[in-house]
């Protein structure tokens, strides 16, 4: 997103319209209102990204080689956020140090170690199991 006039705008609107979606969330709020003719009378445009190139501790991607963005939305806090991407940062030097030939045939199937607590997912599912690939 770039900061202007409209966006700065659309961000305000957004905020303002949680009010008339009491007890819904923000994504919920978001799918509720980009279609309202608010934006275009703003000349705001929404385009989607390709989810292959962001990911998320709760939302893996499949390739590291295509991932440019990592997010912490579904840990709960500021201190968990960081904790979780200090380890993903930590396993994303593991495997960008590794020689290129391997990091070839790692990037599909690079596991990282699970963030243990303050995460929507990893209260969700046993972290025995949780194997996800980390996106950059």
């Amino acid at each position: 997103v770039r900061s202007n006039d409209r966006t700065r705008r659309f961000y305000k609107f957004w905020y303002d319209s949680k009010d008339r979606f009491p007890g819904v969330k923000e994504q919920d709020v978001l799918n509720s209102i980009k279609f309202e003719p608010f934006l275009n009378d703003i000349g705001l445009q929404i385009k989607l990204l390709d989810t292959d190139h962001f990911g998320g501790i709760c939302q893996p991607i499949k390739d590291l080689k295509v991932g440019c963005t990592m997010h912490a939305i579904c840990c709960i806090g500021l201190e968990s956020k960081i904790q979780a991407l200090t380890v993903i940062l930590q396993d994303w030097k593991r495997f960008s140090s590794a020689p290129a030939e391997s990091r070839s045939n790692l990037s599909t199937s690079f596991a990282w170690k699970p963030h243990r607590t303050g995460c929507w997912y990893v209260r969700a599912r046993d972290i025995s199991d949780w194997r996800m690939h980390l996106c950059f």
